[in-house]
């Protein structure tokens, strides 16, 4: 071993990583029972889907929204400038009277579409969902109830994956679990963090108060969020009530997506900053965000670390950088081309001998028992929203230290932009 003194680093790591799964868990099992106030009201929806270029799902997405079982819907379209047949396809809907149709000229953001949209609505509840997600039935009629509360600004549903055919997108899907769980025990604390766009409700009137979407953001949903906290509504989620959307499919459609993200999520600590003192959720700023960010940071924090002390112990200083980048590289061309053999190697090099019992030494023992408790963290977030574990889950579950470290790459590159100020893209 190259770096013997980061051992006792790396368990320490891993001992927090293990506390940080344990307590998500325990929130959930503390505070599952929470009872909210409901109404049996049916006040006016107005759904609102923005659309730029989506043409060759935006007609699923309208199917699905047509299809909610809900007897008041008012469903506006926003055709954001697009250069595809998304007109063509609306045409279709407008001549039976299903829909409504607001077309920009030129392409203005998808905070500009929503905003247009909004001046539109006839509904006192407004229901976003992007144009490549598609909501349940009855997911509608359970996001609505919790308006009975008059301080409720937003009730968030759950995201899943839709397209699951890769491993990229598998990942993703796990992901999305451990996002939703997260969601929904903010929630207890009326302190969620993101408004996903594929499926949030919304009062009209908070969103007024706290100012609507902001064109300026490149995570317009994160920052209403934080608007909608700071004018001191609370923010809740509703497992029952599901949209699945579509996963970026490809490295450099997921390095797009998530270089906005991890830029915006700085962006957010600039703009929001003062969301820590913020006396309308105390909840929020002294604990839900604190301890969201903690368990954001785990993964970049052990990974360089795991990374150092797996280097061999007889290779000399000038090739570590010649090691990592090879590491690096196969683990990219091994998700990219999904090639068996290269697939094989990873697995021996960092699964199989991960679980050698017949060298079981203290930071063995509590790397398995961190895995044990991330598989036990991420079956109760599929038990939760209502989904079954398949068995190539596990095929991802093997990967998803790789998963990460890609993802760690992204957030080291959208950081250094951020350090150059570099212009922020949508």
């Amino acid at each position: 071993m190259q770096f013997e003194w980061l051992t006792p680093l790396l368990a320490a790591e891993i001992v927090f990583f293990i506390v940080a799964n344990c307590l998500w868990v325990s929130l959930y099992f503390s505070f599952r029972n929470r009872k909210y106030s409901k109404t049996r009201k049916k006040p006016l929806v107005s759904i609102l889907i923005p659309s730029y270029n989506k043409a060759d799902v935006l007609g699923d997405t309208i199917k699905a929204v047509l299809n909610l079982d809900y007897p008041k819907k008012d469903i506006i379209v926003i055709d954001d400038g697009s250069t595809d047949r998304t007109n063509d396809l609306c045409k279709a809907f407008l001549k039976e009277k299903k829909i409504r149709l607001l077309r920009h000229k030129h392409n203005l953001g998808k905070a500009e579409a929503l905003n247009n949209g909004i001046k539109l609505a006839k509904g006192e509840i407004i229901l976003t969902v992007d144009a490549d997600s598609f909501p349940e039935r009855d997911s509608l009629k359970k996001l609505v109830p919790y308006f009975a509360d008059p301080k409720i600004g937003a009730v968030a549903g759950v995201i899943k994956v839709k397209n699951t055919s890769k491993l990229l997108t598998m990942f993703q899907r796990l992901e999305y679990f451990q996002m939703a769980f997260q969601r929904l025990i903010q929630g207890f604390f009326s302190s969620v963090l993101v408004t996903p766009g594929p499926l949030t409700a919304y009062r009209k009137s908070a969103l007024k108060d706290a100012g609507h979407f902001d064109n300026t953001s490149i995570v317009e949903d994160w920052d209403i969020t934080m608007k909608l906290h700071k004018a001191g509504y609370k923010i809740i989620s509703e497992k029952g009530a599901v949209s699945h959307t579509m996963a970026p499919s490809s490295i450099k459609d997921l390095h797009k997506q998530r270089l906005r993200w991890n830029r915006g999520g700085i962006e957010i600590a600039r703009k929001h900053y003062d969301i820590f003192f913020n006396k309308n959720n105390r909840a929020l700023g002294l604990f839900v965000f604190p301890l969201h960010l903690v368990w954001l940071s785990l993964p970049f924090i052990l990974l360089p670390t795991a990374i150092m002390v797996m280097i061999p112990g007889n290779m000399v200083l000038e090739n570590i950088p010649i090691y990592l980048s090879q590491m690096i590289s196969a683990i990219i061309g091994a998700i990219a081309s999904l090639k068996f053999f290269e697939i094989f190697a990873l697995v021996e090099t960092m699964v199989l001998d991960f679980f050698d019992f017949m060298n079981l030494g203290m930071l063995r023992i509590i790397g398995l028992v961190s895995v044990g408790a991330f598989v036990t963290f991420i079956g109760l977030s599929m038990r939760t929203t209502i989904e079954k574990f398949r068995p190539r889950d596990l095929y991802a579950l093997l990967f998803f230290s790789v998963y990460w470290l890609m993802l760690l790459g992204i957030f080291i590159h959208a950081f250094v932009l951020e350090m150059l100020r570099r212009e922020r893209k949508w």
